[in-house]
């Protein structure tokens, strides 16, 4: 018998682009992304990853240049320092 690979959570592996305007995007055309995730929701940085298999998982892309910013942070974020609101109003 073959040993089995662990089974861990890495978004990345299988991420598909942000999907295109339709079921699972805003009316503005950008993606769906749930006030769940906390200030996330409507920062200028906030990329939504959609695996393959359906997860959904929001990545900082502060995150690129500066090493104080985690890739994909512990969700929901309530408080951040590097936040910047959107140019459209927070969803509901």
């Amino acid at each position: 018998m073959s040993p089995r690979k662990p089974r861990g959570v890495d978004p990345e592996a299988g991420a598909e682009a942000e999907p295109e305007a339709g079921a699972d995007a805003e009316p503005d055309g950008g993606p769906k992304i749930s006030p769940d995730v906390g200030l996330c929701s409507a920062c200028t940085f906030v990329r939504r990853v959609e695996s393959r298999r359906g997860s959904v998982f929001y990545r900082c892309e502060r995150s690129a240049e500066d090493p104080r910013y985690p890739k994909y942070p512990p969700l929901p974020v309530l408080t951040c320092p590097g936040f910047v609101a959107m140019d459209r109003p927070p969803r509901p």
